[in-house]
């Protein structure tokens, strides 16, 4: 919670909260919710928006589960409906899991024709899987590009790509 309260995080929400608003984003998906601070912020702006929490920590997901009214809640990506969503959120996850690539291009490929996704990449933690020697080098552009995702925006540790093309 410490985090979501910085100056630099929230510059983050408020960021995703304009892409979601600007794209006429309806389905909404966070990989990775914790517990629901952005989605919360999304909802205040667009309270007809379809919300759903990815989140494998039950505590956390029933968190964002009352603190974002979302309309969907579930412990891991494979049962998201990221085929029908318009902005796919997935803020400093990818360094947490083992194979972020594979990770990535599940998802990525799944994704719609002119889908949204707003992402983060974490780079100063060097104890999570992304930095271990077998990721080193390792950039999700490599993977969003390959399966048709398009850069749109970079603002400090933020990207915001569109699938544009369907590839990969």
């Amino acid at each position: 919670a410490a985090w979501h309260q910085t100056e630099g995080r929230q510059s983050w929400t408020a960021m995703m909260v304009h892409v979601a608003r600007e794209s006429g984003a309806r389905n909404i998906i966070d990989i990775g919710c914790g517990i629901g601070h952005d989605l919360e912020a999304i909802r205040m702006e667009l309270p007809d928006a379809i919300l759903t929490g990815v989140e494998p920590n039950d505590r956390m997901r029933a968190v964002a589960t009352v603190a974002a009214r979302l309309d969907h809640a579930i412990p891991t990506v494979e049962p998201a409906p990221v085929e029908g969503a318009d902005l796919l959120i997935c803020c400093d996850v990818l360094e947490h899991v083992p194979d972020p690539e594979t990770f990535l291009g599940d998802i990525a490929q799944r994704a719609r024709i002119g889908c949204y996704l707003f992402e983060t990449t974490g780079n100063d933690d060097c104890s999570t899987p992304l930095h271990l020697a077998q990721n080193r080098g390792w950039h999700p552009g490599r993977v969003l590009e390959r399966h048709g995702f398009e850069l749109q925006d970079v603002a400090d540790r933020v990207r915001v790509w569109k699938r544009v093309e369907e590839t990969g």
